[in-house]
């Protein structure tokens, strides 16, 4: 459990620096074989984000260890 957290923390951070700055604010969530979901921050991330789709699936897609990745969703964080 603790290598996957530590493989998922590294997927995040290469995926935080490819991550142009108009999109700060999204974070690799969960990654699934061939689907990656992506947690906004906010709704207005998440309506950035949902626009430029495309753009998101070729930047995790070029991040090492997810260049098999054939979608991706975005989700908004709940606050409790």
């Amino acid at each position: 459990m603790f290598e996957k957290a530590k493989m998922h923390n590294h997927l995040n951070s290469l995926f935080q620096k490819a991550l142009p700055s108009k999109l700060n604010g999204l974070t690799l969530c969960l990654v699934e074989e061939q689907k990656v979901t992506l947690l906004a921050t906010n709704a207005s991330v998440a309506f950035r984000a949902e626009k430029q789709q495309k753009l998101l699936l070729s930047l995790v897609q070029q991040v090492d260890g997810l260049s098999n990745t054939k979608s991706v969703s975005i989700i908004i964080e709940k606050i409790k």
